[in-house]
């Protein structure tokens, strides 16, 4: 174990304590509205969607995504809680 220099020479080991607020081993069901089309991303972070399949970051594996249309006709934002992971557009060819 090493000191480090941004601890006062504190071995971080010393430095670390568990957190006292619990973390959920599942979240609960996310609130996307109405509108939206939900999907589980599965293993490897891939999901479904109107015949497509897309692959979005390993970490939401098991969690819902949105599928929220857009004005542009065809266009659809993928979401993750509030955050933009992207967009799929089903006018490209497949």
């Amino acid at each position: 174990m090493r000191p480090h220099e941004a601890l006062a020479l504190a071995v971080p080991a010393r430095r670390y304590h568990l957190s006292a607020r619990p973390y959920p081993a599942q979240l609960p069901p996310l609130p996307y509205a109405p509108d939206d089309q939900d999907r589980k991303v599965q293993a490897g972070g891939w999901v479904s969607f109107e015949g497509r399949h897309l692959r979005l970051p390993k970490a939401l594996r098991g969690q819902s995504v949105a599928f929220r249309s857009t004005p542009t006709d065809g266009c659809w934002a993928i979401r993750f809680l509030t955050d933009d992971q992207g967009t799929l557009d089903l006018r490209e060819p497949v």
